[in-house]
């Protein structure tokens, strides 16, 4: 009895050590775009990489609340900072003007043409098999390097299965499909003036009324 019981409790250990998620996170059918009338006719307009280079992330959320990112947050992935916020970047990938399917790939080893489709599909997946805790996930694009006034899209949120035992498991399908309209639309607000700044401004223009008056 006590060796069968000892067998029940290896064989549960040998299955949560081998749990944990596997995303394939991706967009299909050339949908990070920007400007563009029609997303089934790449004439009609630019594709985001024609002008911008971006920043792609995969973004775990404990609370399925998406924060707004913030672009003075670089070193953790530019994710929010307000209070509660509970995102953490899992992956990024950094993807230059124009794609770089002719030239450097990605960190990952991903290279991508300039409809930020997978041209080499050499590592499209993130996995963790030691994550178990339940959870969100979603995809972030930054148009170009976050900044003042520059411009992002976020995905809908997609629950976390923690089942995923790697090897030749299937992992869950994540893409931004045409439907996602996947046009970086979320403006980072315009830089406010420091209130130095301010006083300098105000009297640079109080010596030219000054000066005018004389004149």
């Amino acid at each position: 009895m006590k060796k069968a019981v000892a067998i029940f409790c290896m064989a549960i250990v040998a299955t949560v050590s081998f749990a944990g998620v596997g995303i394939d996170w991706q967009t299909s059918n050339g949908t990070a775009w920007h400007g563009a009338t029609d997303l089934f006719n790449y004439n009609a307009g630019e594709g985001l990489l024609d002008r911008y280079s971006a920043i792609w992330q995969l973004i775990y959320s404990a609370t399925d609340t998406i924060e707004a990112p913030d672009y003075g947050n670089s070193a953790n992935g530019y994710v929010g900072t307000g209070v509660g916020a509970d995102d953490v970047v899992w992956a990024q990938r950094e993807i230059q003007l124009h794609g770089n399917d002719g030239g450097t790939p990605c960190a990952d080893g991903t290279t991508w043409n300039n409809w930020m489709l997978a041209a080499s599909m050499a590592s499209t997946t993130y996995q963790d098999l030691s994550w178990t805790t339940a959870g969100f996930v979603y995809q972030r694009i930054f148009e170009g390097t976050p900044g003042p006034e520059t411009y992002y899209y976020d995905s809908a949120t997609l629950p976390v299965d923690t089942t995923f035992a790697g090897g030749t498991a299937t992992p869950q399908q994540f893409y931004i499909s045409p439907d996602g309209l996947t046009q970086p639309t979320s403006q980072f607000p315009p830089a406010v003036p420091e209130p130095a700044t301010m006083g300098l401004l105000g009297l640079g223009a109080l010596v030219m009324a000054i000066r005018r008056r004389r004149a």
